[in-house]
Formats: C-alpha cells, structure tokens, sequence
C-alpha cells in the first residue's frame, strides 16, 4: 500500500513472492507423489540422508537398504521431485552416489530434446504424471517415464 522507494526493491519483493510460490509447488509434487507411493503400498523413506548429508526426495525401498553395502543396488531407485526443472535438475546429481541412475518426477512442459540429451548424459530420466504426457511429441516421450511406469518399475524391484 505504501509502494516502493525503488523499482530494486519492488523487483526484490516481487521474486521472494515467487520464489515462494514455487517452493510450496514442489512441497505440493512431493505431498501428492507420497500419496501415490502410500497407496501403492510402495515401501520408501521422503528426505532420506545419503552421502554429505544429500536429502533426496524419495529412496525406494528406503534409507536402511540404501545405506547396507550388502543390499543389491539393482533393487535401489532414487527419486526427485522438482516441479519444474531448468537448470535446478543438476541438484539431484549428487543426492545418491550409489545410484548411477536418478530418476526426476516432474510436472515440467516445457522440456526440450537437448536438454533430455544431456540429462540422459547425465544418468537421469524424467518422471512425468500420465495428464502432463499429452503435452510431449512421441519421440520425447520414449526418453520418459510415466508415472505409472515408474511405480510399476519400483513394484517389481521390490517383489523380487
């Protein structure tokens, strides 16, 4: 109401309400791929603590099998959840060392082939809701999973 002395602090204010705003839309991704992963009844830990304190979003089936040397790393799967990804998808790289493989669940639409060129360079495949499939070209969709793919993949990693 009182406006502002400068445009850099009305530019200021204006990303600390964005930046907020999509802090609470990745909280919301997790939220609801954990409501998905419970139903499933798909054993995983949120928040898990890997290699110099990492926190990645889901380890499936969780931390205690993750951290036994012992524990086959075929039957381990690493998910991150990132609303949207730009260049904020190199994060995950580091979340689990043990894992050559990452995966991303995100709600991104806007994903291009060079940019799933490098992630696939970089071991990480993309995870989207089956609704966000319809907006990719079937070339770019062959690079994906689905969401459903994904809790089926971790389904039978976890019968066998």
């Amino acid at each position: 109401r009182a406006g502002f002395d400068t445009v850099d602090a009305f530019i200021d204010y204006s990303l600390t309400v964005h930046n907020r705003r999509k802090s609470r839309a990745g909280r919301a991704l997790q939220h609801h791929a954990t409501a998905v992963f419970q139903r499933e009844g798909l054993r995983f830990t949120a928040q898990a603590t890997t290699e110099r304190n990492h926190k990645p979003d889901f380890l499936f089936p969780g931390e205690a099998e993750y951290r036994n040397p012992a524990y086959p790393q075929s039957s381990l799967t690493v998910l991150a959840a990132k609303s949207t990804c730009k260049e904020r998808w190199r994060q995950i790289l580091a979340e689990a060392d043990r894992l050559p493989v990452k995966r991303l669940l995100t709600r991104d639409l806007f994903l291009t082939a060079p940019t799933l060129d490098e992630m696939a360079r970089q071991g990480v495949v993309v995870v989207l809701p089956v609704p966000d499939r319809a907006t990719y070209t079937a070339p770019l969709l062959d690079r994906m999973l689905s969401l459903t793919e994904f809790v089926e993949m971790v389904r039978h990693q976890q019968a066998t």
